[in-house]
């Protein structure tokens, strides 16, 4: 009786275990394709306004395209330019601008690291309108 307590117990373990361990290594496929890539990283205010602006069409068609890792690399480098402006942030209307955006750039890094086209198309959509208000308020 003994035997058959401790087979079943190793039976209800495994059948425990197995979904765990295909979880697990979903996490580790995502981990390993959503790599942290090297930010270009802008000297300038100037410079950072030339990476945010200059990389709208490329995300855009990368988009359309399904290259959505392209996408995920591009955002570091927004990050980058926008912790530039941040150091330069003097006045209301630059912290305002810079809020909306940090976010929206947010929304287009998670997307790419999630695969939601959606997601990303919308924000992309909010970062050309929001890409304006920060071009304003840097002039």
């Amino acid at each position: 009786m003994k035997k058959h307590t401790a087979l079943a117990l190793v039976l209800a373990l495994a059948a425990v275990a197995a979904p765990l361990s295909k979880a697990h290594a979903s996490d580790k496929e995502k981990a390993e394709r959503a790599e942290h890539y090297e930010a270009q990283k802008p000297k300038t205010a100037a410079d950072a306004l030339s990476v945010l602006s200059s990389n709208l069409e490329p995300m855009r068609a990368n988009l359309k395209a399904g290259e959505l890792e392209k996408i995920h690399e591009t955002s570091y480098t927004l990050e980058a330019a926008l912790s530039v402006l941040n150091k330069d942030a003097n006045t209301p209307a630059r912290k305002a601008a810079l809020k909306n955006i940090v976010g929206t750039v947010d929304v287009i890094h998670e997307g790419s690291e999630d695969g939601k086209k959606a997601e990303i198309e919308a924000a992309l959509t909010k970062y050309a309108v929001e890409l304006t208000a920060v071009q304003a308020a840097y002039k």
